[in-house]
């Protein structure tokens, strides 16, 4: 079974060799599509000397062609590999292995779902470390999918599902032996920097549904505030718990 990943990067400079360190070991290749980061981002990844990974810089796109520069980045490559995943750099896989992957059916795609953690304080040098608690309840949709390459597929915003050619949701199963650990809120500066560029950028042509738990947001003070912020990312859910999971 040969497994490729494509990154989304774009700023992740804190998050981005943990990330690529910790995700390397499951998969064949690793393509890091990075979209015009200004910080350490390239040079953290160049650090790592890493054969497994290329990187592919792009200039700044519009948020909703994310799904056609995942596409045109990937598509001369899946052939040679039996399944493949999108994931971003704050998301980190939880499995012993990915012989899961097997059981999808060829025509289906499979659900790997989130688990969202949350900081006890606003510093970290080892974030695997320091954010060990996650929340006992997610939100609907909040997964990602892994797409066998025999399944012909059309990417979509986030890669929290696939269409087929009909633009109906393709088929999938849910995995019950992989998982992905969630690092979307880490520090201050890093949330405040999420929400700067969700209230500047250009996001025309989404479905109004998409980012409403980031667009308008006022910046983060406290770690108080940071911490809501992450215990209640996405949604706020009743009865949500946070317990000590790390990974």
């Amino acid at each position: 079974m040969k497994t490729l990943l494509l990154v989304n990067t774009g700023n992740d400079g804190d998050i981005i060799k943990e990330s690529l360190s910790h995700n390397q070991k499951y998969f064949d290749k690793i393509i890091v599509l990075d979209r015009s980061s200004i910080d350490n981002t390239v040079s953290e990844i160049e650090s790592l000397n890493n054969l497994k990974i290329t990187i592919v810089k792009s200039d700044a796109y519009p948020v909703n062609m994310q799904p056609l520069m995942n596409h045109i980045t990937i598509v001369n490559l899946i052939q040679n590999y039996d399944y493949y995943m999108i994931l971003d750099a704050d998301e980190f896989i939880v499995a012993e292995n990915l012989e899961e992957l097997n059981s999808i059916p060829k025509d289906q795609v499979g659900i790997v779902p989130w688990n969202c953690y949350v900081p006890d304080d606003n510093v970290y040098s080892n974030f695997k470390q320091n954010i060990t608690k996650r929340r006992t309840k997610e939100p609907i949709g909040c997964h990602k999918v892994v797409i066998p390459t025999t399944c012909q597929v059309q990417l979509t915003l986030g890669n929290h599902h696939v269409h087929n050619d009909e633009g109906q949701r393709t088929p999938h199963i849910e995995l019950k032996s992989i998982s992905l650990a969630h690092f979307p809120v880490r520090s201050i500066e890093q949330m405040n920097r999420k929400i700067d560029f969700f209230n500047t950028v250009n996001l025309s042509g989404l479905n109004p549904d998409q980012l409403t738990h980031l667009i308008s947001k006022t910046k983060i003070e406290t770690i108080e505030e940071l911490r809501y912020t992450a215990i209640n990312y996405i949604e706020t859910i009743d009865g949500q718990e946070l317990i000590n999971d790390p990974i």
